[in-house]
């Protein structure tokens, strides 16, 4: 299990809302973390995210940027029916070939949207590699996912924070917000 605890996280924030405070103070950046396990074995196997922070005292959503390489796939049915069943919300940024060897399919990113500190699991596949008279395993890393944080109770930024925006979706289903990003977790 890789366990990531972030001291910069990468936030969101929509110039909407009621509080007159700094959104996410250092002081709160430093209790975010963020876990990632994989589990199953085989073709078929789930990411396992959890996200945890102390309470902020206001509504803090949380979106992870999974970029994913050409040796898996999340099938954009299977994600669909999980999210019709009260399960993740994940929106692909490619519509996947689900029968594509990895040597013919491009990498893809995957924005992971979740409510609150909580923890996610997301299907993923493993495609079949280029056919090899030696047989053996294939090793296929992830990288570590961006975490991007918004609240839309937010109205005001450090200085620090200001430095940080970019846009990106988020949720699914929106139009794209104003987006703080610090890059990749750090490695831990």
């Amino acid at each position: 299990m890789v366990r990531v605890c972030l001291l910069a996280a990468a936030l969101c924030l929509v110039r909407r809302g009621v509080s007159q405070e700094d959104c996410f103070p250092p002081d709160w950046l430093k209790s975010v973390s963020l876990s990632v396990k994989i589990s199953k074995a085989g073709f078929h196997r789930d990411v396992e995210y959890s996200v945890r922070w102390s309470s902020a005292g206001r509504d803090v959503r949380a979106v992870l940027v999974q970029k994913l390489p050409s040796g898996v796939y999340m099938d954009e049915y299977e994600l669909e029916a999980l999210r019709r069943s009260s399960g993740p919300e994940v929106l692909l940024d490619a519509r996947p070939d689900l029968e594509a060897p990895e040597y013919l399919s491009p990498g893809f990113t995957a924005l992971v949207f979740l409510s609150g500190p909580r923890r996610v699991e997301v299907p993923v596949h493993g495609r079949y590699q280029r056919p090899s008279g030696s047989g053996g395993r294939v090793t296929v890393e992830l990288e570590r996912p961006r975490l991007l944080l918004r609240s839309d109770q937010c109205r005001t930024l450090s200085a620090e924070a200001r430095l940080l925006e970019v846009r990106a979706p988020c949720t699914a289903f929106k139009h794209q917000h104003l987006l703080l990003d610090r890059g990749p977790a750090p490695r831990g």
